[in-house]
């Protein structure tokens, strides 16, 4: 038996809901990608030793020589809690 057009609507309103659902969720994960990748190759970069005399360029994910140099530098040369304690307070305000 042949369907007639007011039959065929639904199936074509799931299918059109179906793609566009996709299509929003490929566009929302692409956004999500380029909003976390700064924060990614920051997190990369800090356990780079030569970072702050030559920042790495062009901008790599890969770490090839990890070290704690920098972390050791803030802690034994920075007065980390009261930048902390500055920070919290701006925050605050």
């Amino acid at each position: 038996m042949r369907k007639t057009a007011a039959e065929k609507i639904p199936d074509n309103y799931a299918h059109r809901k179906l793609v566009t659902d996709r299509i929003i969720f490929v566009c929302m994960a692409l956004i999500g990608l380029l909003f976390i990748i700064p924060f990614v190759w920051m997190a990369v970069v800090s356990f780079e030793r030569n970072a702050n005399i030559q920042p790495p360029f062009p901008p790599s994910l890969i770490l090839r020589e990890p070290s704690l140099f920098n972390f050791k530098i803030i802690t034994e040369n920075g007065n980390l809690w009261r930048a902390y304690r500055n920070s919290f307070i701006i925050a605050a305000l």
